[in-house]
């Protein structure tokens, strides 16, 4: 089996028109619109923590065309809106067990209050994607890959050397649904007696062929070294890959990206973070020219600057640069960059960690100087909150552990709880999503090909 060359180095705006209107008319107007029966003595529910409990009022219906909500100061009676405001606007996949004990895999669609499991096994899911043409593809801790119109593979099928099976880390579809690139990863007691011929590390599997293995993880008396699938370069020529590195007697690891050029079968560093070394660019997007990298800074700081840097396929590195397009806000500290499918640069981010969040939208014209347009607050979501777009772009939803916005491309957003429209991974209601499932949110066409292999 061939093997790339592993090199390493050491080394809001929403503007309320409602400010023109008595608070008394907005608190029964909010109430009547949110679908709120609320009676004289009944209970409050629970409510994010820049939202107060609704009052024991009767609702009055009044009319609400001249209302813009929510508002840049959130209103003390504002509530999450009711599900048919708030709506899914395409299929969202995730991981979830929700409906007992095993991990699967679950989906919800349009105007729906639940979701549905889509897998039928009684191992727990650890990774999944779906490519562009809708076929999935998932892993689990049994140690099996199921791809759409594929056999599915187990790694003890073919490997009789580990006592455990190779568990699924992490998966990427390439751009053209052809070619599936995905992370094994040994258990603990079978790693530390690999050696350079086992199997640990990351494949590629193409239609007609076994998984092909291209990246090994390392295991010698200096440490250790293993690989995880971050993400395919738009034009399917590279693969981004993140690794994190461990020596004996240390308890904390180092870690840092590399690039597999596919074409050259070789894998090159591009930053080597020491043991020890917690802030430095802990997430990474392509820019749409699949040519330059562009990197967030993770800091503990609550008022250091963190707006990253971008770095090209050739080492080339440029601090970014940020301003305002109308003299506004421009966040300080970011926590997502994504990039839309029109080539627009979304951004979450704030002033500091602790402040509201905001969304922003940015031209991308190939350079490291984004002039940013505020988009919508995020209501005080908690830090660092998530970001899932739709293959359109917009609408937007943005998610922290327990509550959300969707975000429209005119600037209007509304609140509302994620569990009303399916977005939970736990039996919990409260509970948006489990941290140990991520990453596990992806929005998908509508027709999607599953394969369930039988148990």
């Amino acid at each position: 089996m061939q093997h790339f060359d592993v090199k390493r180095r050491k080394n809001r705006i929403v503007r309320p028109q409602a400010m023109r209107i008595i608070v008394g008319l907005i608190v029964v107007t909010l109430i009547a619109v949110l679908g709120n029966d609320v009676q004289a003595g009944a209970a409050a529910p629970t409510l994010p923590p820049s939202w107060t409990p609704v009052p024991t009022l009767t609702a009055i219906p009044i009319p609400t065309e001249d209302i813009s909500f929510p508002t840049p100061t959130p209103i003390p009676q504002l509530t999450p809106i009711r599900l048919e405001s708030a709506d899914l606007f395409a299929p969202l996949y995730y991981l979830s067990k929700r409906e007992g004990t095993t991990v699967y895999l679950a989906r919800t669609d349009a105007l729906a209050k639940l979701s549905t499991p889509q897998t039928n096994r009684t191992d727990n899911l650890t990774t999944f994607d779906i490519s562009r043409s809708g076929l999935l593809a998932y892993g689990t801790d049994a140690g099996i890959i199921a791809v759409a119109n594929r056999l599915p593979w187990k790694s003890s099928s073919t490997i009789t050397t580990t006592q455990d099976p190779l568990r699924p880390t992490t998966m990427a579809w390439s751009p053209d649904s052809q070619t599936l690139a995905f992370s094994m990863r040994a258990s603990a007691r079978d790693f530390e007696l690999l050696n350079k011929a086992e199997p640990s590390g990351i494949y590629l599997w193409s239609p007609g062929t076994l998984p092909l293995q291209i990246v090994i993880d390392q295991s010698n008396s200096g440490g250790t070294v293993i690989y995880s699938v971050n993400s395919w370069s738009p034009d399917g020529h590279y693969l981004l890959l993140r690794y994190v590195t461990t020596v004996p007697g240390q308890t904390e690891s180092g870690w840092g990206w590399m690039i597999a050029d596919l074409a050259k079968k070789a894998v090159e560093p591009l930053i080597d973070y020491p043991i020890g070394q917690l802030s430095g660019f802990q997430t990474a997007i392509w820019t749409p020219d699949g040519q330059v990298l562009l990197f967030n800074k993770k800091t503990d700081s609550l008022t250091e600057g963190s707006l990253g840097m971008m770095i090209s396929l050739t080492n080339v590195r440029q601090n970014i640069s940020i301003r305002s397009s109308n003299g506004g806000s421009v966040p300080n500290v970011v926590s997502v960059f994504q990039f839309l499918p029109d080539g627009t640069l979304l951004t979450l981010g704030s002033s500091q960690r602790d402040q509201p969040l905001q969304l922003y939208t940015s031209p991308y014209d190939g350079s490291a100087d984004f002039t940013m347009t505020p988009l919508a607050e995020a209501f005080r979501l908690k830090w660092p909150g998530t970001v899932i777009a739709t293959r359109e772009g917009f609408p937007v939803y943005v998610i922290d552990e327990q509550y959300g916005i969707v975000a429209f491309k005119s600037g209007r957003i509304f609140a509302y709880y994620p569990a009303q429209l399916g977005m939970a991974a736990s039996v919990s209601q409260s509970t948006t999503y489990d941290p140990d499932f991520w990453p596990g949110w992806e929005f998908a066409p509508a027709k999607v090909t599953v394969q369930l292999p039988a148990q």
